[in-house]
């Protein structure tokens, strides 16, 4: 039978609650990491299998949208697609060198110094990136000429093509979409290996 007693007047009625764990200090090198690399920053601070686990989700997104969608799909500086790299700029390293390689390898250069996406019937200049307009000889078969800088002879390309074609609208919005949402899960990633504690010895999930 329970003590029917009062509790006597200056008693610590709260002794025998739990004590909090204070808040483990930020990680801003794992953050760092993370952003890096997708689940680099949760494999740093000793969680192997959910550092797996992040990295096969945002690279499989990743990959998935550039399959569907091409280079298309990651551009900072197109009209109408700029704004989505402030999503798929969380993947890291990963959106920021498709980026560099489509535009400065697969975009051409006009004469006003505006890098554009080349049309059907351009040829990048492979020295100035400047578009060289395509011709079609007797038999069918595209070429095109190009002058070197600083040289009189010009080269012809034959075959020629555009450096790369356009994909469709809605294959591109929606490689667009899945590289987006790769970068928004990266990026809770990231904010979860900033503020989460060292895993314990042996701790792997």
């Amino acid at each position: 039978m329970p003590d029917p007693s009062p509790v006597p007047l200056g008693s610590n009625i709260s002794a025998a609650r739990p004590v909090k764990a204070p808040p483990a200090p930020p990680q801003p090198l794992a953050a760092l990491l993370a952003f890096a690399f997708p689940g680099a920053g949760h494999l740093f601070l000793g969680y192997r299998a959910r550092a797996v686990r992040i990295a096969a989700g945002v690279l499989l997104l990743f990959i998935v949208g550039l399959g569907i969608g091409g280079l298309d799909a990651v551009d900072r500086k197109e009209n109408g697609l700029w704004f989505w790299f402030y999503g798929q700029m969380w993947t890291g390293p990963l959106a920021f060198g498709v980026d560099y390689l489509h535009q400065t390898e697969f975009k051409v250069i006009d004469h006003r110094g505006a890098i554009r996406s080349a049309a059907p019937n351009e040829f990048r200049n492979p020295v100035t990136g400047a578009p060289e307009l395509i011709n079609v000889d007797e038999n069918g078969v595209p070429w095109a000429k190009y002058q070197v800088p600083g040289s009189t002879n010009a080269i012809v390309v034959k075959p020629a093509y555009p450096p790369k074609r356009r994909s469709s609208g809605r294959a591109s919005e929606l490689g667009t979409l899945f590289i987006a949402i790769a970068g928004m899960l990266n990026l809770v990633a990231i904010i979860d290996a900033m503020f989460k504690p060292r895993a314990a010895p042996g701790h792997a999930r």
